[in-house]
């Protein structure tokens, strides 16, 4: 167990999470998920075997409502909550990379932003059918654009169609990273948008030993992904 799980537990009752038998419930998108969540779950198996985890796809519109109404008890956004019943921190600051196919052409050599926004790209548009986001944004700072031929819903989505044609998707370096060996990713040829990724829960979920255990799970790892990165206090 990671030493920032046993802290929340000690010197209480029942503190053993082998014999815990609750479920936890936590939105997310693809990437948050993958990023963020899942190695805290594949931590929890072996601490914790009866704790079951269930991971619920992400309505922007309606997460928080979700929290409050106890229909999930945590989320991983990008964004801050703006209901004071809930609480957040932030686990880390994100970047942008450029991911491709092995042995695509700009897989060698200088990927300047000439280059970059002569290919096409793909966009990912978790809520659907956008074909501009935050790269798009910096670019037109710059008075530039770049070629979005496809938009597609989840960044795994994005992964499988990059693997299979010489088309480019941007997505958040720590997902990318997940895929090496499968894809090769590189360095944008502007300045990344950046962006906070937040741990957000209702108040209530404070009581719960579970849950306390594995929101410390969840920030291990992004300081395990990335050590360098400060994990900031609880805002209330």
């Amino acid at each position: 167990m990671c030493e920032a799980a046993r802290g929340l537990l000690a010197d209480t009752p029942d503190t053993d999470p082998k014999v815990w038998q609750d479920t936890i419930r936590i939105l997310g998108s693809d990437y948050a998920l993958a990023a963020w969540v899942f190695p805290a779950v594949v931590a929890a198996r072996t601490d914790a075997p009866g704790l079951r985890i269930a991971a619920i796809s992400l309505d922007a519109a309606e997460w928080e409502r979700q929290l409050i109404d106890g229909a999930a008890d945590f989320a991983i956004r990008d964004e801050q909550p703006v209901n004071p019943k809930l609480r957040w921190i932030t686990l880390a600051q994100e970047h942008y990379v450029v991911v491709m196919r092995s042995g695509h052409p700009l897989s060698r050599g200088r990927l300047n932003r000439e280059r970059y926004c002569r290919a096409e790209h793909a966009l990912v548009s978790v809520i659907g059918g956008r074909f501009q986001g935050p790269v798009d944004a910096r670019l037109a700072a710059s008075g530039v654009t770049r070629n979005v031929m496809v938009s597609v819903p989840t960044f795994l989505a994005g992964i499988d169609l990059v693997r299979q044609s010489d088309l480019l998707v941007s997505m958040p370096q720590r997902l990318a990273q997940n895929y090496r060996g499968l894809v090769v990713s590189r360095a944008l040829p502007i300045t990344s948008p950046l962006f906070d990724v937040t741990l957000v829960w209702h108040a209530r979920t404070d009581v719960s030993r579970p849950h306390a255990w594995f929101r410390a799970l969840i920030k291990k790892s992004s300081t395990t992904i990335n050590p360098q990165q400060p994990i900031s206090k609880v805002s209330r």
